[in-house]
């Protein structure tokens, strides 16, 4: 395998879940956050204690573990934040799959949040070969 590619079916995207985007929502940063979490999760076919991992940016105020626990998730194996916002969108899904591919056993959330704006984007990321159709 080339260098190129070393990440190329090391993971795939099984859920993704949104909040609506507003300028007043009248919820909080974090509620956003677990609500987007809880439809990406959702969406994958997964319940929260199936996660293990999360990554998301130093942008986003909320702490990895309240997410967590918001979310009802146990212990978090791997965590990681991305340097800045939106830009580095990439970035959180590129440290998700480098989780799923090294670990083997987690299964990421990457969540990208839209600070100073509301609404805010999971991403659940699992193994390839343990998907099913």
């Amino acid at each position: 395998m080339t260098e190129s590619n070393r990440l190329r079916d090391a993971g795939a995207i099984v859920g993704i879940g949104a909040t609506e985007f507003s300028k007043a929502s009248g919820r909080s940063e974090m509620r956003l956050a677990v609500e987007a979490c809880e439809a990406a999760i959702a969406d994958a076919g997964l319940e929260p204690r199936q996660i293990d991992g999360m990554v998301t940016f130093t942008a986003d105020t909320n702490p990895e573990i309240e997410i967590a626990r918001n979310l009802g998730i146990g212990e978090l194996s791997f965590f990681s934040r991305i340097h800045h916002g939106g830009g580095a969108a990439c970035g959180t899904i590129q440290q998700a799959v480098l989780a799923v591919r090294e670990r083997g056993d987690v299964v990421s959330l990457a969540l990208q949040v839209q600070p100073h704006r509301e609404g805010d984007v999971g991403i659940i990321l699992d193994q390839r070969d343990s998907l099913h159709a």
